[in-house]
């Protein structure tokens, strides 16, 4: 993920993912996506706080020059690109543990099949983790 984001101009993420990961994405051009914010709110350099329901997220990132932008989470941000097929390339990693409940990987998606093709298969580590890379 780390070689992947270094090809990337901007990074989104959820409220709740922004604050669990915070130092780093501090870093880098981030677009929080939250409905507290009014519109658009830059709260620390390059750190903008954006409501998605009141600001065209693909205008915004022609302005700021963002070409290549990553989602890294969570699911109603991912609920939100996918609905609008903004989502060019999925990479998804898979871990050999099992857990009893999760978080779905969108939520607020109001459904239409959208086809992907893997074109890609990884594996990470002798534990068994795969990263699989799909393409629209």
């Amino acid at each position: 993920m780390r070689e992947k984001l270094k090809d990337c101009d901007a990074v989104v993420v959820g409220n709740n993912t922004f604050e669990t990961a915070k130092t780093p994405l501090m870093k880098r051009n981030t677009i929080v996506f939250t409905s507290s914010a009014k519109d658009v709110e830059e709260r620390h350099p390059h750190v903008w706080f954006i409501n998605p329901s009141e600001i065209d997220i693909v205008e915004f990132c022609r302005e700021h020059n963002f070409e290549t932008v990553a989602l890294l989470g969570g699911a109603r941000t991912y609920g939100y690109f996918a609905g609008r097929n903004l989502i060019d390339d999925w990479y998804i990693t898979i871990e050999p543990f099992l857990f009893g409940e999760g978080v779905p990987l969108t939520t607020g998606l109001e459904y239409e099949l959208r086809r992907f093709k893997l074109v890609e298969i990884k594996q990470l580590n002798d534990a068994g983790a795969v990263l699989l890379h799909y393409q629209k």
